[in-house]
């Protein structure tokens, strides 16, 4: 399992090649976000196995490599990704589960430092993307109470989503999946078509489905 890198040099958390930290600083991209869902955020695409990785700036220049998915449990869309999607994430969990508190105190020892790479304007963009942080220690089973899970069934679970999600998650989660499963991304034999284009349709009445509920309300 790749580990944190060091100061000088990181390495892309699925393929462990080892990149000078300067080339991260010039080639990450900054990805804009709302302040309400953890704020802007950097990329960089490793040029060995072309992974996109999260780029969490640190101390003195140092940068961390880190999956930009894996943290959250996958949902039932997820099911529908190729081996190689599922596989992926898959090794991304792995590392989130063996990393996440690294991660953490990284992203702390960049905030407090006062290097001169980095302003204190630009100090909030080196928060992970959210789901990626690591989840607060839960209480004793004592002093909690037992929540048990809500079965969702229906449009919700075609779609992949809570039965508490907002008008907004709906819509994102339709997003997702009328991009994966467009009929013209399949492959040109007919029967694969002819799947996706079922696929497609199923999920696109779910959408419709929810959508003329919210309007009712």
């Amino acid at each position: 399992m790749t580990r944190p890198s060091s100061r000088s040099v990181a390495a892309c958390w699925r393929c462990g090649v080892a990149v000078a930290a300067a080339r991260i600083s010039t080639e990450c991209i900054l990805h804009g976000r709302p302040r309400g869902e953890g704020g802007p955020w950097r990329s960089w695409r490793c040029p060995a196995c072309r992974t996109e990785n999260g780029a969490l700036p640190g101390p003195r220049g140092g940068w961390l490599l880190y999956p930009v998915e894996g943290l959250v449990a996958p949902g039932l869309l997820d099911r529908l990704r190729s081996a190689a999607e599922r596989r992926r994430l898959a090794e991304a969990q792995a590392w989130w589960r063996e990393n996440a508190w690294r991660v953490e105190r990284f992203r702390r020892s960049g905030a407090a430092s006062d290097g001169p790479a980095r302003t204190a304007r630009e100090r909030p963009s080196a928060a992970p993307p959210r789901a990626a942080r690591p989840r607060t220690p839960k209480r004793p089973e004592s002093q909690r109470a037992v929540r048990r899970p809500v079965a969702v069934s229906g449009p919700r679970a075609v779609l992949g989503v809570p039965e508490d999600a907002t008008p907004a998650e709906i819509e994102r989660a339709w997003r997702r999946a009328a991009k994966r499963l467009h009929p013209d991304r399949a492959a040109r034999d007919p029967a694969a078509q002819a799947e996706a284009h079922r696929r497609f349709l199923e999920v696109r009445r779910a959408y419709e489905s929810l959508r003329r509920e919210a309007a009712a309300q």
